[in-house]
């Protein structure tokens, strides 16, 4: 892309590809968590519990949700900011929400049964609007999992790994417990892996809680 982000002690600054300075996210101060919107003009971020999103070109903040806490957060291609919480009356579970980025109230749209020890993570929406994408955890283990938007069916899949990415090509990278990357080849129409992984040597991360 043009543009990245990063946290400083500063806040959120911004740095463009055809520019040699560094600038400061519009209210960042205290942002953290930033993430894109999918034509690149705006910026999302938490300050607290509220989610902010202000426009690259320049701009004031604009309040999406003065109380949305979570991890995790994607912009998607209809315009919807999917992430994870920990609901109230299940601390250790975690759950899917959404709302719309012109701002409203959120709702769940997934939640694990409360037998199975699952927390559902890093939702994305793939290409198609179809299909969502998140990482499903039980205990320190994580698989790939899918939703159905239409028919609200799960799919979990045999794959292990974490915080999937969508790549244009036809690729999920998922991050690896070993430090490495798993690009997976993956058809949204079909909502199925359509090859086997390929396995790249990066030192990664598993995400926030």
């Amino acid at each position: 892309g043009s543009v990245f982000t990063y946290s400083s002690r500063a806040g959120l600054m911004l740095r463009f590809a055809d520019r040699l300075d560094v600038l400061p996210v519009a209210g960042g101060r205290r942002g953290v968590g930033p993430f894109f919107s999918p034509d690149g003009r705006w910026l999302g971020f938490q300050v607290g519990a509220s989610l902010i999103k202000v426009p690259l070109a320049g701009g004031a903040p604009v309040s999406i949700c003065d109380s949305c806490p979570g991890f995790g957060f994607t912009w998607g291609s209809d315009d919807s900011v999917r992430y994870h919480t920990a609901p109230p009356d299940r601390g250790s579970a975690r759950v899917l929400m959404a709302i719309s980025a012109q701002g409203g109230r959120p709702h769940e749209f997934a939640r694990p049964d409360s037998a199975s020890g699952e927390a559902f993570r890093s939702p994305i929406l793939l290409p198609g609007r179809r299909t969502v994408l998140f990482s499903i955890y039980k205990g320190p283990a994580s698989i790939l999992g899918a939703m159905d938007l239409r028919t609200h069916t799960i799919t979990r899949f045999d794959q292990p790994g974490f915080a999937p990415q969508w790549v244009d090509g036809g690729f999920v990278v998922l991050g690896n417990p070993d430090g490495t990357l798993i690009a997976l080849p993956f058809d949204p129409d079909k909502m199925q892996p359509a090859g086997s992984p390929v396995t790249i040597p990066r030192a990664v991360s598993p995400p926030e809680v």
